[in-house]
Order: structure tokens, then sequence, then C-alpha cells
């Protein structure tokens, strides 16, 4: 049974206080967030072996209104290539952040610096200030990483829940983690200078998996696993407020898991773990709530069965989503349609189980680690969605999270 926003759910235990931190640079309230964590280093220490050319895409974030439904072009604005040089982020259970300089012909990678994580579950990387936060062992900690000496500094840490995703605001001012144990969601104010602030625990439903920002940067969604619904919060990016703003459901017994926006168009894309299935909503960007679409709704395989379906993303250009099963272990590629619904276009086997990946911000490749302790380069044919392989890496132990980010 499908609802779109409802009153009610998502529940607060408090309300985020003492307003928008004054450091940390103010940028722009637009775009979602990503997650990564760290990896053992691999006995050679040595670089992927690659081949292969690349494909391109490009877009930019969608704004105003609610989505049209009814035709128009699915692509983004444009090629184009983002500002700084790439680098990749990964992480493994074993409790290592590590970080990989990005070869833009091909996908490969050099080793940039490591750093300890203790009981690391998930992380996410702010692009602009270069700060990992990892959460592990109920801690939330942040660590500043420098390209040039390729190295992470501490900066500290706070309690939290037990993190089974963790985003940061495009600000940078805060940070949420999602715990899936407690069925909780912490909201910490951060800056560089002062650490973290006074964390707010919230109560978004059963089995919290995930924590995205809207790319309006004033509303949050949590999708909880064992309630079938993604739970809606507002937030006020200047004062640091965040308040429930009730609940989206799916069917029951789905399990929503990850979710991730279409760049052009108020779309957003759930997936859920245990009936593998992909929920498109509407998003009305005035309120921050989704409007399911029940008709649009499509499996990530074509028996319709459970295959514990973790990931799913959206190429910069919005032309292609793909999505991770981990029965068996591969990646489904999907067309994105004129009426922003999806096609099923195939699936491509991977090694070892995905938990999340990483899109390279040009549209040219996905970065796939898996708990196998590999990590695959597939480049994106950008006409097609097709997936090939260019460039691999592997002994890095249990990979939770791979991310890509350009930094300058």
């Amino acid at each position: 049974m499908f609802a779109g926003q409802q009153s009610g759910g998502g529940q607060a235990s408090g309300q985020a206080a003492g307003g928008a931190l004054g450091t940390g640079g103010a940028r722009s309230s637009t775009g979602g967030v990503s997650s990564a964590s760290g990896g053992t280093p691999n006995a050679s220490g040595g670089v992927m072996s690659a081949s292969g050319g690349t494909s391109s895409a490009g877009g930019a974030p969608g704004s105003g209104g609610t989505s049209n439904n009814s035709g128009g072009s699915t692509g983004g604005a444009g090629t184009s290539t983002p500002a700084g040089k790439p680098y990749v982020f990964i992480g493994t259970t074993e409790g290592m952040l590590r970080a990989y300089e990005m070869n833009t012909s091909d996908g490969s990678l050099t080793p940039a610096g490591s750093q300890a994580a203790p009981g690391l579950d998930f992380m996410t990387v702010d692009a602009t200030t270069h700060i990992a936060f990892v959460s592990g062992n109920n801690q939330l900690s942040a660590y500043k990483y420098n390209p040039a000496g390729k190295s992470f500094s501490p900066i500290g840490s706070k309690a939290s829940t037990q993190g089974t995703h963790v985003a940061v605001h495009p600000n940078g001012k805060y940070v949420f983690v999602a715990g899936y144990n407690p069925g909780e969601m912490f909201f910490h104010t951060f800056s560089e200078q002062a650490g973290f602030g006074a964390g707010q625990s919230y109560s978004p439903g059963a089995n919290a998996h995930s924590v995205r920002i809207a790319p309006s940067g004033t509303a949050v969604y949590v999708p909880c696993l064992g309630s079938d619904h993604v739970a809606l919060y507002t937030l006020d990016p200047v004062n640091g407020v965040l308040t429930s703003n009730g609940t989206a459901s799916v069917d029951a017994d789905s399990g929503p898991r990850h979710m991730d926006f279409h760049p052009t168009a108020n779309v957003a894309y759930v997936l859920a773990e245990l009936s593998s299935q992909i929920y498109v909503f509407d998003i009305n960007v005035q309120t921050g709530g989704l409007q399911a679409r029940p008709t649009d709704t499509i499996f990530t395989s074509d028996d319709h069965m459970f295959h514990q379906s973790s990931d799913i993303r959206v190429t910069p250009d919005g032309a292609h989503v793909y999505a991770v099963n981990r029965q068996p272990s591969e990646i489904v590629r999907f067309k994105v349609e004129a009426n922003f619904s999806l096609t099923k276009l195939g699936a491509d086997s991977l090694s070892g189980e995905v938990r999340a990946f990483g899109v390279d911000k040009s549209g040219k490749f996905l970065q796939v680690g898996s708990k196998d302790g590999k990590l695959v380069a597939f480049m994106i044919n950008a006409e097609t969605g097709a997936l090939s392989p260019t460039a691999t890496l592997d002994g890095l132990g249990k990979i939770n999270v791979t991310e890509v980010h350009y930094l300058e």
C-alpha cells in the first residue's frame, strides 16, 4: 500500500539547539550526500591495473516546483568536468579509512593516504572542507584529509548512535547518523574550529538505514527498513533546527534502505532491500513531501523475489540509474524515461557483496568496492548505460563503502 506525505511518524525526541555555527564558510544549500569508508592497505601498495577509455556525462541540480511527469528530456545540463582532482575514499570493517587519486582516463587508482578508524561502521566526506566523518563504536569522529601530504588528521569525536549511514549537509555545519538497531537518527552540529556541538536524537522508525539530504538543503529523508516508510524532516539550515514532517510509506515488508535524487527533476528513487524494488516519488520542493508513483515501481530482478538489494545511484546526467543486489552479487542497470520512470536494461555480475558504491561526478565511472576486498572501476557508456570494467585493485579487506569526490 502506498501513501504520500502523512502526518505523524518520524517523531523527534528533541530539536537541534544552538543554531548554525558561525564557522565553516557559506556554501550552497543544494546537493545531496554520499558515503565512504576505509580499507586495509594492499600489501603491494600498488596501482590499479587499467585499460579502456572514457565516456562523459554531466548535469545540474533541479530546482522549483513538482517534477514534470509527462515528458521532456531525461538528460542533465550537459557534459561537464568537476573542478579539482578526483579522489576515491573507501573503508572496511577492519577499521581503516583510505584515499586514492583517480586517473580520469581509465578510473585506475593510486594510494594517497590512510587512517586507522577503529570500529568503523560508515562514513562520508565533505568535499569542500576535505573532512571525513566516521561512525564507529557509538561515536562520530572527524578527520581532516590533506591531499598534498596524503594524510588524515583527527579533529575530534562525539557520542552518537551506532551508525549504519552517515551524511553531511552541503553547508558542512550538520552531520546526520542513522542507527539501524536502535531505530535512531542523530543530528550533530559541527565546525572545523570548534568540532562537534550537542547531538540531538530522533526516532524516525524501526531500522533506520540511511539519511539523504534533498537538493534543496532543507529536507532530510530517512528510509526505515523495519517501518516500511521514509521519515521526512524539515531543516532550517541557518538556525540549525530540525523538525519532523511525517512519513511516506511503501509496500508492507518491502524494507526501504537507500535512496537517491534525479539531478534535474524533483524525483527521488527509493530502493527496498527486502522486496528488491525501486519506488519512484515526486518531491514537493516547497514542503519536502514525497508523492508515490505506484505504477512506476520496478523490480531489480525479473523473478520479483528477495535479492538483498543495497545501494542505488543516479548518474550525473540523469539518464541512468544503477542499483545493487547482493544475492546474487550484481549491479542492475536502468534507463530513465522521459517521465522519469525506469526501464530495466540488464545486470552485470560483481565480485563479492557490495554495500554501497560511488559515482564519479563527471559521469565517467562507477567505483565499486566489495566485501571480498576488490575495488573495481566501471566505465559508463553515457548513451546506453552499459558498464565496462577498466581497472581493479585487490587485497583491501572487507570494503563497506566507496565514494568519489573532486577535491580542490
